[in-house]
């Protein structure tokens, strides 16, 4: 498949990557229905922070609905705050 050429690529390229991605995986959404809200909420939040750059009072009816009227939002984070969450973390892979 293209996309597992994709991250390995990118894997090679950039030793962050390959140090932070592990693995990709599919599944059935109808078997996972979490993975399609997961989706939603991605793909609406993107929609919505690109309208921003051109209206910055856009807002999503839709966004709403899936994260409770926002009282469950995403967040995004810098490269920067991924390291910080990285050396605290409390259960970090490879250690006995």
């Amino acid at each position: 498949m293209k996309c597992y050429q994709q991250l390995e690529t990118l894997k090679q390229t950039f030793p962050r990557v390959r140090d932070r991605v592990h693995a990709i995986s599919f599944v059935n959404d109808e078997s996972y229905p979490m993975i399609q809200l997961a989706d939603m909420i991605a793909y609406e939040s993107r929609r919505v922070m690109v309208e921003r750059m051109t209206n910055p009072d856009a807002t999503s009816d839709l966004y709403d609905n899936l994260t409770l009227m926002r009282t469950h939002q995403p967040r995004f984070c810098t490269p920067a705050v991924l390291d910080e969450l990285q050396a605290t973390n409390p259960f970090k892979e490879n250690e006995p």
